[in-house]
């Protein structure tokens, strides 16, 4: 599904996810019969008005292509693209060179999801689950950064 991108087309969607586009890992904690366990899940999204470059994201990466209608009749309404797991992760290694603003953040969501082993019907230590955690609010963190 990863078409092959030019060194200027990813340059442009770096760009473009640098200024609307987002990382973060999602916490979850589902019940199993051992009591409830933290799940952990990376998200890459881009929100637009203009679907075009998002229509291509799926194109060559995959992941699920969205559009909301506006409320307010005198906005557009908004397509969004996202892909998660480990299907976020060739997009994320595609365009790390060219990051800029986001690039920390996807520093350590690219770590996170190449370490990020699947625990299938076993629990995951407690020690993995502290290190996942750590990753979502270090990208939280990060995501919260205000420039003044």
């Amino acid at each position: 599904m990863n078409k092959k991108l030019s060194d200027v087309e990813l340059s442009y969607i770096a760009g473009f996810f640098d200024g609307e586009g987002s990382i973060t890992i999602h916490e979850n904690c589902r019940p199993s019969p051992r009591g409830k366990t933290p799940n952990h899940t990376l998200q890459v999204s881009i929100g637009n008005t203009d679907p075009r470059v998002l229509v291509r994201l799926k194109a060559c990466f995959g992941g699920g292509l969205s559009y909301r209608k506006s409320t307010n009749p005198k906005w557009r309404g908004i397509a969004q693209w996202c892909v998660r797991a480990k299907m976020a992760l060739p997009f994320l290694l595609a365009i790390f060179p060219y990051l800029r603003m986001k690039q920390d953040a996807a520093r350590i969501a690219i770590k996170y999801q190449r370490t990020k082993k699947m625990s299938g019907p076993f629990r995951v230590s407690d020690k993995d689950i502290a290190w996942r955690e750590s990753c979502r609010k270090e990208i939280r963190r990060l995501n919260a950064r205000e420039w003044v």
